[in-house]
């Protein structure tokens, strides 16, 4: 349970800093949104998921080899072993049972009667567990209980239910709260109205309960607090650029603003103005963002999950000297045993930053093509070529036949990458180029899946953007294009 806890912990904090790094900033609200969600899931299902590259009892070979450059030498996974002498266990059992039944009987009474600290642990954690429960449950509760009380009123569609306290405008689920005396004396204007109703329409409570939910759970655990900042920030993020979007008029509504946040709603699940966020949101009102930049982040993203999922989703046995990384099941078999040992690629000067060197079962670096194949009819399931342990190319099939998908691998800059990948028709969807040297220039590409190209950008060594960076539609259209030098951007061309 405590490596659960503390993997699941730093995953969560992992995946909060890239997104305060790369996303915060960024004017890409609703993928923020559904980010910070995605994060909290996999954050939490991630370590309770362990795979094995090599064995391949479910997920595509592809995928496993683009992974495994994102992970040093010592972390490399571990896969399963022939099994031990199965009399060793058996004597081991034997001698544990034996030194059990020569306790004396009343040490038995007396340990069953101890409170253990782990005992006491597990009971404070209920205790918080049901107060925090408790106080949610109550604030619902208390909340729809009382809105048969509450005078009502309909915007565009939302029901508005008008309080008679003092309070910020607030938003839960697709009900809107105000104060009675505001609205009546016309201080809630309809710029207000339209920043909750964003909040109603996008059902922002739904996010904003989830994380309340995993803060009773994980009450300890300080992270879902940070998390729970995050999603109403950009909650807030959202509603504002949809009223700004409308009216125009920013300094306005930033003096609205600073008109409400005095008051508060007093719910933790509710969408309303708040102080701390306001210098955020402010910055953000006025803040000009590229799109092409947006993305440009957002495809940093991807090494970091596959280095994440790498690390915390696979098996790792540290005791074994030479490990074998191939093995068959009831669905698939290997053409072709292949071992890893870190020990004997030390020895040949082998060892490099990133791939993990296979040697076959003499020792010596696999230079050739392993195939899994599936069992019921024989037919190939991934084909993948080596070069002195290091793998080149892998290649994966649908049962018919049909191709899955196709990596190459090379280096990229220091690091160990899939340089190209090929779609199920075989298209190149994806291209990296490492720069050879301090003078010339590295480059990635992108395809539609029509062929067409999407993405380009070149960029000098150290991934400092240089020249064109330039985003095409599926006809070959310009949307989007910038120049950059030595990674500062110099000209907004389109």
């Amino acid at each position: 349970m405590i490596a659960y806890l503390v993997e699941s912990t730093l995953i969560l904090l992992l995946l909060l800093g890239a997104y305060k790094l790369l996303l915060e900033g960024e004017k890409a609200y609703q993928f923020n949104r559904f980010f910070l969600i995605g994060a909290l899931i996999f954050g939490l299902t991630a370590p309770l998921v362990s795979v094995d590259i090599n064995i391949f009892n479910s997920v595509p070979r592809v995928e496993y080899e683009s992974f495994q450059p994102l992970v040093a030498e010592n972390e490399l996974p571990v896969m399963q072993t022939e099994s031990s002498d199965s009399s060793t266990d058996t004597d081991l059992t034997s001698t544990a049972n034996a030194e059990q039944s020569e306790k004396p009987v009343a040490a038995e009474i007396k340990n069953e009667n101890t409170i253990s600290l782990s005992d006491i642990l597990m009971g404070l954690y209920f205790l918080g567990l049901g107060f925090w429960g408790l106080r949610l449950g109550i604030g619902l509760r208390t909340l729809f209980s009382s809105l048969s009380d509450y005078e009502t009123t309909v915007y565009k569609g939302t029901k508005i239910f008008l309080t008679d306290h003092s309070i910020s405008p607030f938003t839960v689920f697709s009900r809107i709260f105000i104060s009675k005396e505001d609205f009546e004396t016309g201080e809630i204007s309809e710029t207000i109205l339209e920043y909750e109703l964003t909040h109603a329409r996008q059902l922002h409570t739904l996010d904003v309960l989830f994380i309340e939910v995993l803060k009773i759970v994980f009450w300890f655990n300080p992270v879902f607090y940070f998390y729970k900042s995050a999603i109403q920030l950009n909650h807030e993020f959202i509603a504002d650029d949809n009223v700004i979007s409308n009216s125009k008029d920013v300094g306005g509504y930033q003096k609205l603003i600073l008109k409400m946040v005095s008051r508060s709603s007093g719910l933790s699940f509710s969408s309303s103005f708040n102080y701390p966020s306001t210098k955020k949101r402010f910055k953000m009102m006025i803040k000009n963002t590229s799109p092409l930049r947006s993305f440009s982040k957002r495809m940093l993203l991807l090494p970091i999950l596959m280095a994440t999922t790498l690390m915390f989703c696979t098996n790792k046995n540290e005791n074994d000297y030479s490990r074998k990384i191939t093995d068959n099941n009831d669905a698939l078999y290997s053409t072709v045993d292949l071992y890893f040992d870190n020990d004997r690629a030390e020895e040949l000067g082998l060892l490099k930053d990133g791939p993990m060197i296979k040697f076959d079962k003499s020792g010596t670096p696999f230079t050739g093509t392993q195939q899994y194949r599936y069992v019921v009819n024989d037919s190939l399931f991934s084909e993948t070529i080596y070069v002195d342990g290091i793998t080149t190319s892998t290649t994966a099939y649908h049962k018919d036949g049909s191709l899955m998908g196709k990596y190459e691998f090379g280096y990229v800059e220091d690091k160990f990458w899939a340089t190209k990948h090929y779609n199920e028709d075989g298209l190149l969807i994806e291209e990296w180029q490492t720069p050879e040297s301090e003078d010339s220039l590295g480059y990635i590409k992108q395809w539609h899946q029509n062929g067409q190209l999407k993405f380009e950008m070149t960029y000098k060594k150290g991934m400092k953007y240089h020249g064109l960076m330039t985003l095409y539609d599926e006809e070959g259209e310009i949307i989007e294009q910038e120049r950059y030098e030595d990674g500062k951007l110099v000209e907004k061309i389109k």
